[in-house]
């Protein structure tokens, strides 16, 4: 018994896909929405959110938030403050406070890591 079946091949081409996954590795996109119209817009091909969705899927792409990871420390300016320091220690009078601030106060919002598709 022969069975002619032939599965669903999807709205993109082969060349297509491989494009789209070699874009999808070099641009982070945080909506799936913002991956379909690129793909409209490039290939001329409509896809729904779940379609895309499903299709990112197969590609082996997820939607998850990232750890933040802290900046690594520059030794130059590390150094450059140690010395300006001591030199402030050495010629500020005996009662005179000395005060320290966390130089990366931002927004906190800027601070927070995002959901994307990676």
């Amino acid at each position: 018994m022969d069975d002619n079946y032939k599965g669903y091949s999807g709205k993109l081409l082969k060349p297509e896909i491989e494009h789209l996954d070699s874009h999808l590795n070099e641009n982070t996109y945080l909506r799936t929405q913002d991956i379909v119209l690129y793909v409209t817009k490039n290939f001329k091909v409509e896809y729904s959110l779940s379609g895309m969705k499903d299709l990112l899927h197969r590609l082996d792409y997820a939607y998850k938030k990232p750890k933040l990871v802290p900046r690594k420390p520059d030794a130059k300016a590390q150094e450059e403050f140690i010395e300006s320091y001591k030199e402030l220690k050495n010629t500020k009078r005996a009662n005179d406070p000395v005060y320290f601030m966390d130089g990366s106060l931002r927004w906190p919002g800027l601070s927070r890591p995002f959901y994307a598709i990676f």
